[in-house]
């Protein structure tokens, strides 16, 4: 008779362990997907702020258009305008025409226009 209540009783013990020992396990099978979209989201983030950085800091190059030259750097202008293009922010084919196509264009060194521009970002 003592051992069967002690058995009763240690069975209920064991499955109120396991009971309590599960409820965590139900939370987490709730809380990992949700967990998981946010760190995704995150490292999309993330992916997208080192592009924008990567964006900002990388130096002038021969591929960048006229355009995007000339929003990187507000010192752009002066250095376009000594080379008597003043208004090349306002071209028709600023989006289109890189770096390289405009000094050929103009007979301009891209040498030493890449060399200038990058002189802006170095202070």
């Amino acid at each position: 008779m003592l051992r069967d209540r002690l058995l009763q009783h240690l069975r209920a013990r064991v499955a109120l362990e396991v009971e309590l020992a599960a409820q965590p396990t139900r939370a987490a099978r709730t809380e990992i997907p949700e967990l998981a979209q946010r760190v995704a989201r995150m490292r999309d983030r993330l992916g997208h702020l080192e592009a924008d950085l990567h964006a900002r800091t990388a130096p002038f190059s021969e591929e960048m258009t006229v355009h995007q030259a000339w929003a990187r750097h507000p010192g752009v202008r002066s250095i376009f305008a000594a080379r008597d293009l003043p208004e090349c922010d306002l071209c028709s084919v600023g989006d289109d025409e890189t770096l390289a196509e405009a000094c050929q264009g103009y007979g301009l060194s891209l040498e030493q226009l890449l060399s200038e521009l990058n002189a802006l970002l170095r202070g």
